[in-house]
């Protein structure tokens, strides 16, 4: 059998290259080995590692069991020198450059630099301070391979790879030096995928390359490697997960340009900083925090942070700290805030669910029905003002929503909720207010939270376990329950203005400003959530910093400011002065029909007390839906989680007048239910109306056989109605109409610029009725004589 012929790969042939390359290189650019005093060895200027003292341990774990070995030349040190340098520094110890080539280790001389010269070391951190720490003081030197600082960038590369007895990079650094390679350098990015630990690993990273979108936000955050190291795995995959593509890419943009910022635009000075600094800045504000700045200043004076800069460039890096009311972020904090988007996020996608390819933005703005199609946003509210609005209201009711997400006080238990029926009916109906609908909201406003509370409390309070129910009591019960309910009257809740500084200490924690809320900090900031207070002037005064600033620093974190315009606003617009985020004279105010400041308070009393904000027109009782008894006598709480199929009257054990809204007279005449589909428009059903009990439960009844069927209720304006609210809304109209929309049919019926022609009512036909037709921009009027069937 012939032998098959070995085809050297297009890989293999680029690697024998590469690798003959890089030994030209340092054979040209390597000038020998030298004896270093260990003060003389500098890591700032290059990209250095982040300590880690469990290595730095092990390492002198080994020193004291087998001694400091620094002559074999695995442990040498790489580094760059001038050869300027060089030269005094061989003259100044009487040595010649054959003394640095030669084999002998014992002719390698020991070379003292000129006062404030260090040489540049690429890599072996960890050895020389341990080396620091275990060697005497009369023996502080390590073997250098000196190389000239005109080297190549591909040599200067490959020195820092090398890893003996150093800890290999993470997966985040390595995504970190891809990103400052050439994008169509396909070998050189493969070479350092190759260097990642694990299979896992490098999966994760070759997915976050094919994100275009998030690599252009990460790289100019490669241009500093101090923040590489927060780039572990599983943070990759958590940022892969959650579909907030846009929030994601503002939270980095503004990391990059509060950096930029801070060093005065000087992209050159990023690669400067090192990780110390970050770690001593992140989640600090000096501008704001009193004991911020007094734990800092120090610092910046005694050259502990930004070491590489000199005292007037950190004299001028601190007059700009001191301008910034914001807190000072990094990729470490950003990945802890990532936790808090997914929880919240979560809790949006409760009402929009994203399809696979969508971000929960893109599926907020197709579920978005402006201020034309719908009553419930008027004025002009753009969908950027809508969409902060329903996260606003999604970290609101966080707790209530997602139970679990806050961080625990010290010691403290966090109560364990139950599911709390109206906290989600509420998030529903005020999310379909700012204009946003979808069939989990159609769902969740159909629930009746009274008649599921009623429910559960009888079914809480005698376990089907071992009681039992009559079917026909077991209804007019929970009406009594319901009755009870509607008691409660609106608590006057007085007005309060969110506060950013206070006295005292506040949020010093770091661990409080960043991540998940702890319990404590989250009710004294959800009160606040809103638009108008998260864009309010910042503050000018130091102290401490409250809860409300580290949710308000959040937000702005994620969405930025608002340009006080109709319309999306780019990451790159906010400024990083003072009164960063505040709102100009000219930003869409809240909607007409919203007294934001008590809906802010009612949202926070609705976890003690529920008292509906709407009772006076929409009582609870006139959200439940009369159901028909089963046959079976024993009942538990899976027999009352949805509305039975089926309508049947019910007699009310108290006066409904009381519960439900009604004119105090209402002339004779007929209500009538209007299918929209134009192709097959007619009148489906009509009540006449002559006791108003009677026919507020017919209509009421109708209007939930619709709903089941999987129709949607307008009135004549083209708001959206329950049921209970249909007969009221009927008999206050002039053409005493409901329409019904088909829910696949609704975006079409609400956005459609004309359903049907306008006609004009003729003064000749003074007895048949005009109905309505809703159209984008009028009420379109029709005469309807022989559409019954």
């Amino acid at each position: 059998m012939p032998t098959r012929p070995k085809v050297i790969r297009g890989a293999q042939r680029a690697a024998a290259l590469a690798e003959t390359q890089l030994a030209r290189a340092k054979r040209e650019y390597f000038q020998g080995c030298a004896k270093i005093p260990l003060r003389d060895l500098d890591f700032t200027h290059s990209s250095a590692r982040d300590l880690n003292e469990a290595n730095i341990k092990r390492l002198l774990t080994s020193f004291e069991l087998t001694g400091c070995q620094r002559i074999d030349a695995q442990h040498h040190v790489p580094a760059v020198l001038d050869l300027r340098l060089l030269r005094a520094a061989l003259r100044e110890a009487g040595a010649s450059a054959d003394d640095l080539q030669s084999d002998d280790p014992t002719r390698w001389p020991v070379l003292t630099l000129a006062a404030g010269v260090h040489i540049e070391c690429l890599h072996g951190q960890h050895r020389i301070v341990a080396a620091r720490k275990y060697l005497s003081n009369s023996d502080q030197w390590w073997v250098v391979d000196l190389y000239s600082s005109a080297l190549t960038p591909e040599l200067r590369a490959h020195l820092i790879e090398q890893t003996a007895n150093e800890m290999p990079l993470t997966a985040g650094e390595i995504y970190f030096h891809i990103l400052r390679c050439d994008p169509d350098d396909v070998e050189e990015i493969n070479r350092w995928l190759a260097l990642i630990q694990t299979e896992n690993g490098r999966k994760e990273v070759q997915l976050l390359l094919a994100r275009k979108k998030l690599n252009e936000s990460f790289r100019p955050l490669a241009g500093m490697p101090a923040l590489g190291a927060s780039m572990q795995v599983g943070n990759i995959r958590a940022l892969m997960g959650i579909k907030c593509d846009e929030e994601i890419l503002h939270s980095l943009s503004h990391i990059y340009r509060t950096w930029m910022f801070l060093l005065d635009d000087n992209q050159a000075a990023l690669a400067m900083v090192d990780h110390r600094t970050v770690e001593r800045l992140q989640s600090r504000c000096p501008a704001n925090c009193r004991q911020d700045r007094d734990w800092l200043q120090p610092m910046f004076e005694d050259g502990s942070i930004f070491r590489a800069f000199d005292p007037a460039s950190r004299r001028e890096i601190w007059q700009r700290l001191l301008t910034l009311r914001r807190l000072v972020p990094s990729l470490e904090t950003f990945f802890h805030d990532l936790k808090y988007l997914k929880d919240i996020a979560s809790c949006v996608t409760m009402l929009i669910q994203p399809t696979q390819r969508q971000t929960i933005r893109e599926a907020c703005r197709q579920s978005f029905l402006t201020s034309e199609h719908t009553s419930q946003t008027p004025g002009p509210v753009d969908f950027d003002h809508a969409y902060r609005e329903f996260w606003l209201l999604a970290m609101h009711y966080l707790d209530d929503l997602r139970p679990g997400s806050l961080l625990r006080e010290g010691c403290d238990r966090i109560e364990r909720r139950r599911k709390n029926f109206y906290i989600e009916h509420d998030f529903a109906r005020e999310v379909r207010h700012l204009g946003f609908w979808s069939a989990k909201i159609a769902e969740k406003l159909e629930e009746a939270p009274d008649r599921r509370e009623a429910r559960e409390t009888l079914l809480r309070a005698r376990p089907s376990s071992h009681f039992t129910y009559l079917p026909e009591q077991f209804e007019n019960l929970v009406d009594r329950i319901i009755h009870i309910f509607n008691q409660a009257q609106p608590a006057n809740i007085p007005t309060q203005t969110p506060q950013l500084i206070i006295e005292g200490p506040g949020e010093c924690d770091i661990e409080r400003r960043r991540g998940r809320p702890y319990q404590r900090a989250f009710e004294q900031s959800a009160p606040y959530l809103s638009m108008r207070n998260m864009h309010m002037a910042d503050s000018s005064h130091t102290g401490g910093l409250s809860a409300f600033y580290i949710r308000r620093d959040v937000y702005l974190s994620l969405f930025g400011c608002s340009d006080g315009q109709t319309g999306e606003r780019a990451p790159s617009d906010c400024d990083m002065s003072s009164d960063h985020g505040a709102i100009a004279n000219s930003s869409p105010a809240a909607p007409d029909h919203v007294n934001e400041s008590t809906a802010l308070m009612l949202r926070s009393e609705r976890r003690r007390l529920y008292s509906p904000a709407s009772s006076a027109t929409t009582g609870p009782e006139e959200r439940a839906e009369p159901v028909e008894p089963q046959l079976q006598v024993t009942y538990s709480a899976s027999h009352y989680s949805q509305e039975q199929s089926h309508y049947t009257d019910i007699t009310p054990l108290y006066d409904e007048e009381s519960t439900v809204s009604l004119p105090s007279e209402i002339p004779t005449s007929d209500i009538s239910f209007l299918w929209w589909p134009i192709a097959n428009r007619r009148v489906v059903a009509e009540i006449a109306v002559h006791n108003r009990e009677e026919a507020a439960e017919k209509v009421k009844g109708i209007a939930s056989r619709f709903r089941r069927q999987g129709c949607l209720l307008f009135d004549e304006h083209g708001r959206s109605m329950h049921p209970s609210e249909c007969f009221a809304a009927a008999v206050e109209s002039e053409d005493r109409v409901i329409v019904v929309v088909p829910v696949d049919e609704s975006n079409a019926f609400l956005t459609s610029t004309s359903i049907l022609p306008k006609r004009k009512a003729d003064d000749d036909l003074p007895h048949s009725r005009r109905k309505i037709f809703v159209g984008s921009d009028r009420i379109s009027r029709f005469r309807v004589n022989n559409h019954r069937k």
